[in-house]
């Protein structure tokens, strides 16, 4: 199983190889208690779901190492703004407002409104991404290569979006628009962009630009392999 150390080597790659960088944020979030603690070297604890969320975090965000623990806190309490549903039938993307329409089962076109590693939309990131890195661990989900995070810093907001693939998305496209039926159409099928919202926790907003983050799927790719003990060493 994974260890903190493994995790951080994904981080410092996720933030361009920049090893103090990385140390340094990996300090402040194991004492802020953001990760599992309690023996060193080989008698490390394992890392679980909850770490993995959190180490895709700190990989994301350019804020500082001191307020290091206190971002990965505020993204994770992001509240659900839309879910953007690719059915794959040429039709785009379809907009859900999770406040307006509860998120589960499928809507008055049979599309499905969640993909499979969830019952009900969480309330929180947080909760978004222990069910995914769950699902993961199992082996019920699986990244694709369309698969991308993105953390966008912006006026007074961050802005969080997970787009994400079945496992058979790419039939759909491959064969091109409309050559998968409805009969033939699963939820393994289509793709979704789910999108959180919150508020900087400052009163002073400065706007000097917003700065996107977008990790990739070869990086989602590899916290998979490593959920799965791709890294036993």
């Amino acid at each position: 199983m994974a260890k903190l150390k493994h995790l951080a080597a994904l981080i410092e790659k996720m933030n361009g190889g920049d090893t103090a960088r990385t140390n340094s944020l990996v300090m402040v979030a194991r004492k802020a208690g953001l990760f599992t603690t309690g023996g060193r070297g080989p008698n490390a604890p394992e890392m679980w779901p909850t770490d993995f969320g959190r180490a895709l975090l700190l990989g994301t965000t350019l804020a500082t190492p001191t307020r290091a623990a206190e971002t990965v806190k505020t993204l994770e309490a992001a509240q659900p703004f839309i879910v953007k549903i690719d059915p794959m039938d040429g039709g785009g993307f379809r907009d859900v407002d999770p406040d307006e329409s509860r998120l589960m089962g499928a809507d008055v076109y049979e599309n499905p409104y969640l993909p499979s590693f969830l019952s009900d939309m969480p309330n929180d990131l947080a909760g978004f991404l222990e069910e995914l890195f769950a699902s993961l661990f199992a082996g019920e989900w699986s990244f694709q290569d369309w698969d991308q995070f993105r953390v966008r810093d912006a006026y007074g907001r961050f802005e969080i979006s997970f787009l994400l693939h079945g496992a058979r998305y790419i039939e759909g496209k491959a064969s091109g628009w409309n050559e998968v039926s409805d009969d033939e159409r699963t939820p393994a099928h289509y793709g979704w962009e789910f999108v959180f919202h919150v508020e900087k926790p400052t009163e002073h907003h400065e706007f000097f630009g917003a700065v996107d983050r977008v990790i990739y799927s070869n990086a989602l790719k590899a916290l998979q392999e490593l959920a799965r003990g791709g890294d036993n060493g």
